[in-house]
């Protein structure tokens, strides 16, 4: 209501200007002519014009959110566009996919692969992983699954008698450690197949969560 009643203050000056050009425009106009109510047509809608384009300039409002006025308030900038769309990304979950486990030492090159021995008979490596994931279960087909609160660890031995190597996916928030503390108690390697590497100590960081290529 106060906005209203300071912008018809305002636009009396305008009106009365405008009532000042009316009567020296009609001055010289004979009052019988046709030209007087177009005259006072056409300051009028001047004057309409000034005073609504008073009232939209009073009313716009900021398009700011209230994150952004809160973060002015407090002497910092407003987030850009792209701060605002990364920051609603979720961020990427660790995981490592098809995976080779194989029976070399941590000082073994790449070359020893060809000649890897097996991990061991069927027995022996199911029970030397329930060591280290407790609760595994494996079916006919050799296929293993491990389920914890954060992480997933899937494994294939596959069905022969010697497990000469087993393929694992390990995937969820904890997987980079879950993987760490595998081929540690097991003694065996990690080998990247579509990396054509083993498995480091930088790629299973805790602080900087992995996404491993799959081998497919």
């Amino acid at each position: 209501m106060i906005v209203r009643i300071a912008l018809l203050l305002v636009s009396l000056p305008l009106l009365a200007h405008g009532g000042e050009g009316l009567h020296r425009a009609l001055s010289g106009v004979p009052a019988a002519s046709p030209l007087v109510p177009a005259i006072e047509a056409v300051i009028g809608a001047q004057a309409l014009l000034i005073f609504l384009f008073l009232s939209i300039k009073a009313r716009r409002v900021p398009l700011t959110t209230s994150s952004e006025q809160a973060r002015s308030a407090h002497g910092g900038a407003a987030a850009s566009p792209h701060e605002r769309i990364i920051s609603a990304i979720p961020p990427a979950t660790p995981e490592f996919r098809r995976l080779m486990l194989v029976n070399l030492p941590p000082t073994a090159a790449l070359s020893a692969l060809e000649g890897a021995p097996p991990l061991g008979a069927q027995p022996a490596v199911r029970n030397a992983l329930a060591q280290v994931l407790p609760g595994i279960t494996f079916n006919d087909h050799g296929l293993g699954q491990f389920n914890a609160a954060d992480h997933t660890i899937l494994m294939d031995l596959g069905v022969a008698p010697q497990v000469w190597a087993a393929t694992i996916d390990v995937t969820g928030e904890a997987a980079p450690g879950a993987l760490r503390r595998l081929i540690t108690q097991t003694g065996w390697r990690a080998y990247a197949p579509k990396l054509g590497r083993f498995i480091t100590a930088e790629d299973l960081n805790t602080s900087a969560p992995s996404r491993m290529p799959s081998a497919t």
